[in-house]
Order: structure tokens, then sequence, then C-alpha cells
């Protein structure tokens, strides 16, 4: 009778063993997960504190629109670049989940990156310039002296931003500068033409740079919505924005060719000619 008793203590004692090894393991797991989540919530409150507080000499505004691939692109034509006290501000025109999935796919990858999603109806994107009104929404993000101009379906060379820097350093007096540009894929140059008092049509919007106490002075782009003319300022709002810098402010040219603009049938030109047919 005595060993029976003995037995059933035995069991219960191992039992009760078991349960206790199984909610310490319990315990551990609740204790590992709680401490792997504090580990990502800190480096994700350090992330976004990082970018708070970064200040980048250069903000580079790349607008974007359904080119998931071409996007890609011009995103590490600026990655990549041999200066790298800059930002990147990514201004998306409501873009399929394609294209703002390689977006965020960046974001997570570099903390220079920040960026914006409009929420714009496709039947009103054609009453003003979009890409002027994504510009003036990045410039007002900028946290940079100097601003630089992209877009999804172009790209930089590696060293623009350092040399674009370095002329600006060299030439403290100079505003505005511009550089030549490669042309794709009639492999063409567009080259500088001196110092410009009138930049229409001569220089592209990608090639400029200008410090960013430019607009705060003179204005903003201008986007031609509500005019009757809109069509106007959707195929010439760069010319009509630089034309106005120019006013007061000249375009130095740097004689190198340091960005390519890819001509394809899927630009804003080419949208308007057919547009028009």
């Amino acid at each position: 009778m005595k060993a029976k008793i003995f037995l059933k203590i035995k069991k219960a004692a191992r039992k009760s063993s078991i349960l206790v090894s199984a909610n310490e393991k319990r315990k551990d797991f609740r204790d590992f997960i709680g401490d792997l989540l504090g580990i990502i919530f800190c480096k994700l409150a350090r992330n976004i504190k990082l970018r708070q507080e970064w200040q980048p000499l250069v903000s580079v505004l790349l607008t974007s629109y359904n080119r998931p691939q071409m996007i890609r692109r011009a995103i590490q034509s600026v990655l990549g670049q041999t200066y790298s006290n800059f930002e990147l501000i990514i201004l998306d025109d409501n873009s399929n989940e394609e294209t703002r999935t390689v977006i965020e796919s960046y974001l997570q990858k570099d903390l220079r990156i920040r960026r914006y999603y409009s929420e714009v109806k496709d039947e009103d994107r054609w009453k003003e310039a979009r890409y002027a009104a994504l510009f003036n929404i990045g410039l007002a993000m900028a946290r940079g002296e100097l601003i630089a101009y992209l877009t999804d379906d172009d790209g930089y060379l590696l060293s623009k931003l350092e040399k674009m820097v370095k002329f600006f350093r060299e030439h403290p007096a100079v505003k505005i500068a511009y550089n030549q540009q490669n042309y794709l894929p009639q492999n063409k140059t567009r080259r500088a033409y001196g110092v410009l008092k009138k930049p229409g049509h001569v220089v592209d919007a990608i090639s400029a740079m200008h410090y960013k106490s430019c607009v705060e002075e003179l204005g903003n782009w201008e986007t031609g919505k509500g005019k009757e003319d809109a069509d106007r300022y959707i195929v010439g709002a760069d010319d009509m924005f630089f034309n106005k810098l120019a006013r007061k402010y000249a375009f130095y040219p740097v004689r190198e060719v340091l960005d390519t603009r890819i001509n394809h049938k899927d630009t804003i030109s080419a949208k308007m000619a057919e547009k028009g047919k």
C-alpha cells in the first residue's frame, strides 16, 4: 500500500516538474519575443529620429508614376553617388501597387530616402503639370540647401552630385548651375552654352541645381491648374520655372555630362502629342 502511494507521489512530482518546465519554456519564449520586439521598436524609433534629424546639403526630388523598373534604375543612380550628403525625396503620383512596392523596398534600406504619395485622380492628371505640382511638394519637404531634380525615366551619372557641389563651393556667388546631358538611345549630348539668362528650352530639368533660397525668394513652379492653356504648362513648366529664376540669377555651366535622359514613347511630350491627335 505504501509502495503504491509512493509511486503516485512520484508520478505527480514528475508531472508537476514537466508542467513547471513547460511553463518556464513559455516564459522564456515570451521574454525572447518581448526582447525582440523591444529591439525592433528601438531600431524603428532610432531610424525615425535619424530621418527627422538628418540635415543634408543636397535634396534630390524624384517624381514617379507607374514605372516600376525605371524608378528602380533612377533610385539606384542616386544611391550610387560618390557624394553622400544628400536626401532623396520620392514624389509618387498615385502609382500602381508594383511601383509603390519598389519604392517601399528602398525606404527600408536607406535612411536618406523619404517619400510622398499623392491621391490625384486619373481624370485630373491632365488639368495641370503634375510633375511641377510634385516638385512644389518636394520643395516644401526639402531640408537641403541645394535642390536637384530627377524623373523616374532618367538617371544621374555617379559623380553628378559630387561635381555639382564642388562647382558651387568653388563659385560661392553662383546660385544656379547646370550640366551637360547625354541623350539616349540617340547617344547625343546636350551641351552647356555658357552663362544663361534665358535657360528655357536649353536646360533640362534634371540637369539644373539651385539653392532652395532662390525658390523661397522668387516662387514655386507654376502648374497651370485652373488655366485654359494648362497644356502649355504640362509640356513647358520647367522652361517657365527656369526663366523665372533667371530673371535674377543666371544659370552657370558645368561643362561635363553628368546625367542621362532617355527618350521613349511614354514621355509626357509623347503622350501630349498622342492626346492632340
